[in-house]
């Protein structure tokens, strides 16, 4: 779902799907290579990693289950921290403008069950959230 990890939140309308990914990969999405009649099973067939969800207007959604969404946003964090230099950190209150500038759009905790970035944060593994000097700094584990 290669496509999902590139999309806003992992998500992207159910019926953009297809126009997308023949934009990001540059050929068409046929589901019979995949072994399926419609667009539709091929996702019921990975339910772990992706889900038909409907927004507030009853459009239907495709999306990353939570713990894959989780996952690409700490591998996209984590880009960013080693990105940081040789410090390996990054003030919590840059990571939001680091992050919509390399990846386009703002992370939002609230998607994630979360009221703030520094419990988001906290909730992963791969990080540790680090007060230091007035201010709280995001360290990768080494």
């Amino acid at each position: 779902m290669e496509l999902l990890k590139h999309a806003p939140d992992c998500r992207l309308p159910f019926n953009k799907f297809i126009p997308s990914y023949h934009h990001h990969f540059g050929k068409q999405c046929r589901v019979s290579d995949y072994g399926f009649n419609k667009l539709i099973e091929l996702f019921e067939a990975v339910p772990g990693t992706v889900e038909v969800t409907e927004d507030a207007d009853g459009e239907r959604l495709l999306q990353l289950t939570d713990s894959e969404r989780l996952a690409v946003v700490a591998d996209q964090i984590a880009a960013l921290v080693k990105a940081s230099g040789t410090r390996q950190a990054v003030e919590i209150g840059e990571l939001q403008e680091l992050f919509a500038r390399q990846f386009g759009y703002h992370l939002r905790p609230e998607n994630f069950d979360h009221n703030t970035l520094v419990a988001l944060l906290s909730e992963e593994t791969y990080f540790c959230v680090v007060f230091k000097h007035r201010l709280l700094k995001l360290r990768l584990y080494e």
